[in-house]
């Protein structure tokens, strides 16, 4: 088994240090308490210092799962090591680049999931302005890639009934499809208009893509036509199966009992990893049937009622607006 720090491709030393993170969480990207107790140690002192250097960061990921998958992991796991040193030294850092190698330098097989592929590699060059070439076995990007567009999933209530028109208000908490580790409370405030009758709080799957950053995702403005029984809308036979989670099940009851409390949502909301994964898969392999546009380059909101989970009945065909107000 890896351990939390080995030693990179690079010869390390204490002007020009080199490491290699291991044992990242399947799907995550936050560092281990070892790989914040190196930087502080060996990078951030001579980061302080502002002489002349560059620092090259390049994350990866096993096998395990799909290449497409493992490339936007490797560069959530880069990243997150910048946003460290950043915060360590509050200043931004140019001369920190980043870049994914995903599973293009990983061995072992399909399976290996292993915490040694499961890794960052750091290197810090003082006043080299040409970066040396990596050992033959890795492959180096030809350029810095640009912020990948976010793709966010997971399960609200909507409060708030309709008669022939009215407002309800949008809560919910989110995971990225990438990884577990990034989460997302999200609130917003929907206006109506049609013939409807109900009210009370139904059980939501949302989603939200197309953005590259959080903040982008605040002021998004959503709309459509909605017909909702909670027998599903535009939901297949194939993303029904969401339903079956135990959260939602759970948060379920929770609306149907009258919770409304930020604290008692996002409790019953939490997708356990297990459960993440399978959604998140889902997801993926289920975007075009609920109308997902997985070239978006604005931020966009999905809003989809979940089949026989709210706690109140809801017979309507309806217009909607709605508005992003929290996003964090």
């Amino acid at each position: 088994m890896a351990k939390d720090i080995e030693s990179s491709y690079w010869l390390s030393t204490p002007e020009e240090p080199s490491a290699r993170f291991c044992n990242f969480s399947t799907g995550g990207s936050t560092l281990r308490p070892a790989h914040q107790d190196w930087l502080n140690r060996n990078v951030v002192p001579i980061l302080r210092g502002q002489g002349g250097y560059i620092v090259e960061i390049g994350g990866l990921a096993s096998r395990l799962g799909a290449a497409a998958l493992n490339e936007r992991l490797g560069q959530a796991r880069a990243d997150a090591v910048k946003a460290f040193l950043e915060q360590q030294v509050q200043m931004t850092l140019p001369n920190v680049l980043t870049a994914s190698y995903g599973e293009n330098v990983s061995g072992g097989a399909v399976d290996d999931n292993d915490g040694f592929w499961r890794a960052v590699l750091i290197k810090l060059h003082q006043g080299v302005v040409v970066l040396p070439d990596p050992p033959p076995q890795i492959r180096r990007p030809p350029s810095m890639p640009a912020p990948l567009p976010k793709m966010y999933f997971g399960l609200g209530v909507k409060f708030g009934g309709i008669l022939i028109g009215g407002t309800q208000t949008l809560e919910g908490y989110l995971f990225s499809v990438d990884d577990y580790d990034d989460q997302v409370h999200v609130e917003a405030r929907i206006w109506t208009l049609g013939p409807g009758l109900g009210g009370g709080g139904n059980v939501v799957f949302i989603m939200a893509y197309g953005g590259t950053d959080k903040r982008g995702f605040v002021g998004t403005k959503f709309d459509g036509w909605d017909f909702a029984v909670s027998l599903g809308g535009r939901w297949g036979d194939a993303v029904k199966g969401v339903s079956k989670i135990p959260a939602i099940a759970k948060l379920a009851e929770v609306v149907k009992d009258g919770g409304k409390a930020a604290a008692v949502l996002k409790g019953a909301a939490k997708l356990k990893p297990g459960e993440w994964e399978k959604v998140a898969e889902l997801v993926k392999t289920s975007r075009e049937a609920l109308g997902v546009d997985a070239d978006a380059t604005k931020p966009q909101l999905s809003v989809f009622d979940i089949p026989l989970a709210g706690g109140a009945l809801e017979v309507s065909l309806y217009k909607w607006w709605g508005t992003v107000t929290t996003f964090n």
